[in-house]
């Protein structure tokens, strides 16, 4: 696992309107497809993601992570924005 490269960092948190300053870290995987994560402050800034902000071909696959609150029904929130897909999110709808 690598951090996520600047360029490309920058490129995501510009589409997406991400502060820096929520951002904790940042890695791209790589198994077969290249994967570019990044861990936010919070669920809520998880949340807070419009997804159709992201296109492809310039993005492929981007995750997002971010923790609840403890005591929540869940630990974490995650997402996988896809657009390289055909769609705009991998997502289960909430409970």
């Amino acid at each position: 696992m690598a951090q996520l490269p600047g360029e490309k960092r920058d490129a995501i948190t510009a589409a997406l309107g991400l502060a820096s300053d929520r951002i904790v870290r940042t890695a791209q995987l790589a198994n077969g497809p290249v994967w570019q994560v990044l861990e936010l402050k919070s669920a809520a800034d998880v949340l807070a993601v419009d997804s159709s902000r992201i296109r492809y071909p310039e993005f492929i696959s981007v995750g997002l992570i971010g923790a609840h609150p403890p005591g929540s029904e869940c630990q974490f929130e995650t997402r996988m924005l896809a657009p390289s897909s055909g769609m705009s999110e991998d997502r289960s709808p909430a409970r």
